[in-house]
């Protein structure tokens, strides 16, 4: 290929998909430069034929020493072979990762078989448990310099799925998931994307954790009409019947009730059950992520409603390696910027984005509301997301706590003032758990906030915040606060006044403390 000129982000999006095709759908196409022609693109260029598979006359045979070659390699495997690989029972990760990667080495040039080998291995350690995926990451994570077929199993897997990997890895060893990342993209050479993913990924396992874990406490979860009117009994004897116009009515369900939007929702739980066909389970779940967002962005609580109770229920009745398909899809559809989206848009309008919309979400909703404040919004904007989020929130505040904690210091310090009520012990927790941070900004909003809490309660956290802080502000903040907090406060002024406080203050601090303690305690 070559580029021409700079192409436009209509032209690259163009290209991409081009590249995302199969070779043979290509090759039968007539190859590349038909195919991005008939697209528009004009500033990439590639070869008439490409891709090709590799003809072995690119090298020389002295080079490649062909002959000696040819009678050692194994023969090659058929596509068949590819295509129904299965994990065998009781299979471990190291024992997955030698199988694959015997296979791999007897594939050859062809870009076909290739591709399709590596498309179901990554389905193949889908289908591990939890902890054999992360254990088979880590083989990879650790050979990506040694082995060509950890390199390959790598470099054959998109951002998304990378990120995903590294996040089950990180998770399972305890480890940071972004330290890790970067490590991988350094050894992958990997764009600085897989990082916002890998961090992205993380928070979106873990408000499906947070709503896996308020299910299993006696949480409530509201479902749509489809879940209880679908009966399962009925899905089996629908699904050995599944046309091919049924399978593409569930991969591109309409919008519009009128357009058979239900029969279309059925139709997407038929398939689920059946086992969609490797090939189509992307592109589905591609379209079901991507109708929820436009349904959330719209305010259409009907619409978000059903197609939720549709993925609940497919979860119900699918295979395993389908369910955490359709789990990842559901867990990253609803993002911080598309809250913010809808809340923008819907004010357009002249409306606002209410609650009900994500009801069907659940208490996974609250992260992404919570994540929706640090967006560029305006300050009226930020102000109807406060009051959404406490409407999501309510009933889970130690879980919008423990959101909150996970944000960037600026948003968090947008947030305390929305989310720490005096009268919550969780906030009380939350306010000492920040106070012990290092960012002077968050801190600074720390302090704010706990100057309006009861001083019994606030006093002594406000210490702790100047013994530790190393910034003026900060510190000269915190005393100033401590002077208007009462007894409670004065009693700490005192304190780190006459240096028995651990750590102790310099002493143009413990001056500064006694100084204004003595303004406290003046009359008047």
């Amino acid at each position: 290929m070559a580029v021409a000129a700079l192409p436009s982000r209509e032209e690259l999006a163009a290209w991409y998909e081009l590249l995302g095709r199969d070779p043979h759908e290509v090759d039968e196409a007539g190859g590349m430069e038909p195919l991005s022609s008939a697209a528009g693109i004009t500033s990439i260029r590639s070869a008439a034929g490409a891709p090709e598979p590799a003809t072995g006359e690119e090298v020389a045979d002295h080079l490649l020493g062909l002959a000696d070659w040819v009678g050692t390699v194994a023969e090659e495997p058929s596509a068949p072979e590819v295509t129904e690989l299965e994990l065998a029972a009781e299979e471990t990760a190291e024992q997955l990762y030698e199988r694959l990667r015997e296979l791999s080495d007897r594939i050859g040039a062809d870009g076909t078989v290739r591709s399709t080998f590596f498309r179901r291995a990554a389905w193949l350690v889908d289908e591990l448990p939890v902890q054999e995926q992360a254990r088979f990451g880590r083989l990879i994570i650790d050979r990506l310099q040694q082995d060509p077929f950890a390199e390959r199993f790598a470099g054959h897997l998109n951002d998304l799925a990378l990120a995903t990997l590294i996040v089950t890895v990180a998770r399972h060893e305890r480890l940071d998931a972004s330290d890790l990342a970067r490590d991988v993209g350094r050894t992958a050479e990997r764009h600085g994307t897989l990082l916002r993913l890998v961090d992205a990924v993380s928070q979106s396992l873990a408000d499906l954790e947070d709503a896996h874990r308020l299910r299993r406490h006696g949480g409530h979860e509201q479902v749509g009409p489809l879940q209880a009117a679908v009966d399962p009994a009925v899905l089996s004897s629908v699904s050995a019947a599944i046309s091919e116009e049924d399978r593409e009515l569930a991969e591109s369900f309409p919008l519009e009730v009128e357009q058979g939007r239900a029969l279309a929702l059925v139709t997407l739980v038929d398939v689920f059950l059946a086992g969609p066909r490797e090939e189509q389970l992307p592109r589905l779940l591609e379209n079901v992520t991507l109708r929820l967002r436009e349904a959330v962005v719209r305010g259409d609580a009907a619409l978000v409603g059903e197609v939720m109770a549709a993925l609940e229920r497919g979860v119900q009745v699918a295979s395993p390696e389908v369910r955490a398909a359709i789990e990842r899809a559901w867990a990253q559809t609803l993002t911080g910027q598309v809250v913010a989206d809808a809340a923008v848009s819907l004010a357009r309008e002249g409306s606002r984005l209410q609650a009900r919309v994500l009801e069907p979400f659940g208490a996974a909703a609250i992260g992404p509301v919570v994540r929706s404040l640090g967006e560029d919004v305006g300050d009226a904007i930020k102000e109807e997301l406060s009051h959404l989020l406490g409407e999501v929130a309510e009933g889970h505040r130690a879980l919008l706590h423990d959101q909150v904690s996970r944000q960037r210091p600026d948003v968090i310090a947008q947030l305390l003032p929305v989310v720490a009520r005096a009268d919550d012990p969780s906030a009380q927790a939350l306010l000492a758990r920040l106070a012990s941070r290092s960012e002077p900004e968050l801190l600074l909003a720390v302090v704010d906030v706990l100057e309006r809490q009861p001083p019994v309660t606030a006093a002594s956290t406000v210490a702790g915040v100047a013994r530790r802080a190393a910034a003026p502000e900060v510190r000269r903040r915190s005393l100033e606060v401590l002077a208007g907090l009462g007894e409670p406060g004065r009693e700490e002024l005192q304190a780190l006044g006459s240096g028995r406080a651990e750590p102790r203050l310099p002493f143009r601090w413990r001056w500064t403390a006694r100084r204004l303690l003595h303004r406290a305690r003046r009359p008047g």
